[in-house]
C-alpha cells in the first residue's frame, strides 16, 4: 500500500507492515554556519528503501510463512 505523508514520501506499506522509506544521512551544521531558521543540518547521503530493509522475502513475521510464499 502506497503511504506519501512530509516524513516518509513515496514509502510503502508492505504485507509484513513494515513502512518501507528512504533514510538520510544527515551532518548537523554548527552553530556558525547556520544562515537561516531552520538550517540545521545538510543531507550528506539518500539511502534507498531497497538499501535500508530486508527484502519481504527474508521477513521473520510468521503469519508470512505460508506455503504461497
Amino acid at each position: 500500500m502506497p503511504v506519501d505523508d512530509f516524513h516518509a514520501p513515496g514509502a510503502r506499506l508492505r504485507a509484513d507492515n513494515k513502512l518501507v522509506h528512504d533514510f538520510h544521512l544527515v551532518e548537523v551544521n554548527k552553530p556558525a554556519d547556520v544562515k537561516a531558521p531552520w538550517d540545521y543540518y545538510n543531507v550528506v547521503e539518500t539511502i534507498r528503501a531497497e538499501d535500508a530493509h530486508h527484502p519481504l522475502s527474508q521477513s521473520e513475521r510468521p503469519l508470512l510463512k505460508t506455503p504461497q510464499n
